[in-house]
């Protein structure tokens, strides 16, 4: 973004520049455009299953389970972190990510007991 009364830099074909607002341009395939929606939904389905996964597999009386659960849970909020938490009216039917994000909270309060667990034995 630029201050108004500063001219923008050369960009490529390939760029959007607006000095407006987009009147005229479909705001659906506008976002298709700008984010590669069926890459986030196939990582979000990802996500999903491996913490279904490491649910149903993680040993909680393990402290050696600690580290896999908590990369995951760190990948997952650097996922999210950057998706584009597109409002409802452009977000896809479907869309795994608001999924994802419910998942999440379940597992971040799984990892916070495991956490737990292992501080009050240590």
């Amino acid at each position: 973004m630029r201050p108004a009364n500063l001219t923008g830099p050369h960009a490529p074909p390939e760029w959007i520049s607006t000095s407006g607002s987009l009147d005229g341009i479909d705001p659906e395939s506008l976002v298709r455009r700008l984010w590669d929606l069926d890459a986030i939904a196939a990582e979000a389905h990802r996500f999903v299953h491996r913490m279904d996964e490491l649910e149903t597999t993680t040993d909680r009386h393990d402290v050696g389970s600690i580290p896999e659960v908590f990369t995951t849970s760190a990948a997952i909020v650097r996922f999210l972190r950057s998706e584009p938490l597109l409002p409802p009216e452009l977000t896809p039917a479907g869309w795994p990510v608001s999924d994802l994000r419910r998942s999440y909270d379940r597992f971040e309060r799984s990892l916070q007991a495991l956490l737990r667990s292992f501080l009050r034995s240590a």
